[in-house]
């Protein structure tokens, strides 16, 4: 199982940056979208992720970051467009995540996460984003979002299909930014740059998509 590193990706969301894929060993039990919803398993995506978790492309976990320090200083990447982060049993392994941190110092890193949010990933994923690599706490609905804001890390969620609003509110109060391009904007993540943005005092929402999108964000 492998990690792969594309230099140039040709995804459309993201535009036209450093964007990798984790197998899918990486992903925690507690996903709810693992078994059903993960947008990752259908079409193109889905088929290089495949690849990249049989051990058809790629390359180990050391080979990986050997080329993430080729990346260009100041360069704007994604860690995992499908994947998440190395770790075991739902506890993320802080010590392959400070690998990551280091080896990616000079760029402008982002990524998200579907661990849960105990005491010691919190503690790590602080570690992590106070060193320059920003992870994101992926949650499942708004609902989730001030819970997980109170950890003091950036925030993302899932929001249902047919959502049009630019900003939403949780039932605290905490502010949800709906992504541009979820809203039909012409922009992609290189120039938008949001979930780089380790210190926001908002969330980011993302509406449903994939194969499952009418089920998601609820």
């Amino acid at each position: 199982m492998n990690f792969y590193l594309n230099m140039v990706s040709g995804n459309k969301k993201t535009g036209t940056m450093p964007v990798s894929t984790s197998h899918a060993g990486t992903c925690p039990s507690t996903c709810p979208f693992k078994e059903k919803g993960c947008y990752a398993k259908a079409g193109p995506l889905a088929m290089h992720w495949r690849k990249v978790t049989e051990g058809e492309r790629g390359t180990d976990w050391k080979g990986f970051l050997l080329q993430v320090r080729k990346i260009p200083r100041g360069t704007l990447w994604r860690m995992n467009q499908a994947g998440d982060l190395v770790g075991t049993n739902n506890l993320i392994d802080r010590s392959a995540l400070m690998e990551l941190v280091n080896a990616s110092r000079k760029t402008k890193a982002f990524s998200y996460t579907h661990y849960p949010l105990t005491e010691e990933n919190v503690e790590t994923l602080k570690m992590a984003n106070n060193s320059g690599f920003t992870v994101n706490v992926s949650t499942n609905r708004r609902g989730e979002v001030d819970s997980a804001m109170k950890t003091g890390l950036p925030v993302v969620t899932v929001l249902p299909v047919g959502t049009t609003e630019r900003v939403l509110s949780t039932p605290e109060g905490n502010k949800i930014l709906v992504c541009p391009a979820s809203r039909g904007v012409e922009l992609t993540c290189k120039e938008c740059q949001l979930c780089q943005k380790r210190d926001r005092s908002f969330a980011i929402g993302f509406v449903a998509h994939g194969v499952s999108k009418k089920n998601l964000g609820k």
